[in-house]
């Protein structure tokens, strides 16, 4: 996977006029907070690029999808926290929409599903839709990343602004 996803990434973005970045996760539940941490990062180095928003997402995608249908992006990428038994923490996934709608690998921490959300927004916009998911190691009340997926979540923020800085 890791590999691919730089170039899957690029794939996606370059000649894109309007790419969101969307970083989901709660920072008090340990490693669901890494799609915050990443979207943070990105917000900073990512500063000054025409063509990218980065949105970081600590209500829920549902309390910004505002934002998300008058920015209309042509590309949205979302980083969540994954769980699939058995997988080692740090994993790097790209899900597909049957993932989400089946709710494989995916964490119940939002309000609305993931998958209904962006099948939402695609009732609206025309949008091309890629969801990174990190497996976690803990997701109990707590600050803090465990080192595997800071490791992992450091390695998806390096990944996105290669992709986006050399499209």
């Amino acid at each position: 996977m890791h590999s691919d996803l730089v170039n899957v990434l690029r794939s996606k973005v370059t000649g894109v006029d309007r790419v969101l970045i969307v970083g989901l996760g709660n920072v008090l539940r340990g490693d669901d907070g890494l799609g915050i941490y990443v979207a943070r990062k990105l917000k900073r180095s990512l500063r000054g690029s025409n063509n990218v928003k980065v949105l970081v997402c600590e209500g829920g995608l549902e309390n910004s999808l505002d934002i998300v249908l008058k920015y209309k992006p042509k590309c949205l990428i979302i980083i969540d926290a994954v769980y699939r038994e058995g997988d080692e923490p740090g994993s790097i996934y790209l899900l597909s929409e049957g993932d989400l709608a089946s709710n494989v690998g995916t964490l119940s921490t939002h309000y609305i599903p993931l998958s209904d959300l962006i099948k939402m927004i695609r009732s609206y916009i025309d949008v091309e839709v890629l969801v990174i998911g990190i497996q976690v190691k803990n997701v109990d009340v707590g600050i803090g990343l465990s080192d595997e997926v800071l490791r992992a979540s450091n390695y998806v923020v390096e990944t996105i602004e290669k992709a986006i800085k050399n499209q």
